[in-house]
């Protein structure tokens, strides 16, 4: 898995430091991705819901990850700032993906093969 090898390449890179630095870097990297993958989940989601009309997944899943990344954004502020939809996200509360930049190409790019590969 390519994002499986990037991560472990980080890793490679951080041999020089001391353990206890590592270790931080290590769970830094994993907030920001999980921050990162809440976000697209919830854009594409979004997207799905709102453009296509569709719902993939089950309410309280979408609104438990809405929960995860909005209590993600106020516990891991500066992990939060390098996030790749910051800007999207900086007034996120977790109640709505209407506001959201659902319309992003790249979403409605993941929204259609979603739609696509479940049949729909």
């Amino acid at each position: 898995n390519a994002h499986l090898l990037g991560y472990a390449k980080k890793e490679n890179q951080q041999k020089d430091t001391d353990c206890g630095q590592r270790v931080t870097r290590t769970l830094e990297l994993d907030t920001l991705e999980l921050i990162n993958r809440r976000q697209r989940q919830i854009l594409v989601h979004s997207c799905l819901y709102y453009q296509f009309n569709e719902n993939l997944i089950q309410d309280h899943v979408y609104d438990a990850w809405s929960k995860e990344l909005a209590e993600l954004i106020q516990t891991h502020k500066e992990e939060f700032k390098r996030s790749v939809y910051y800007t999207a996200f900086k007034d996120y509360d977790g109640c709505s993906g209407f506001d959201l930049p659902f319309s992003d190409p790249r979403v409605v790019g993941v929204a259609e093969s979603l739609l696509h590969r479940g049949g729909n």
